[in-house]
């Protein structure tokens, strides 16, 4: 069975991930619920917690386990889209 997410706007979900990156680079989970991906990210230490959301995303609702979001971050970024 596949699964596809389909980015609306590619800048503001690298804007996303990075966010994401500054606090906590390893084991991210993306839910992706309605349209809408979130993430609850905390720092090593857990003394900063994150909670972000990104609204307009397409696809099937689910789980993402992102080991390296940084490394995600770079390959879509690579990524050239026609308009």
């Amino acid at each position: 069975m596949e699964n596809l997410l389909k980015l609306v706007n590619k800048s503001e979900f690298l804007k996303f991930l990075d966010a994401i990156s500054k606090i906590n680079d390893q084991g991210v989970i993306l839910d992706v619920k309605d349209g809408q991906v979130s993430a609850l990210v905390s720092s090593i230490d857990s003394t900063l917690i994150l909670h972000t959301e990104l609204s307009g995303m397409q696809g099937s609702d689910g789980t993402l386990n992102i080991p390296y979001v940084k490394k995600l971050k770079h390959v879509l970024d690579t990524i050239k889209v026609k308009m």
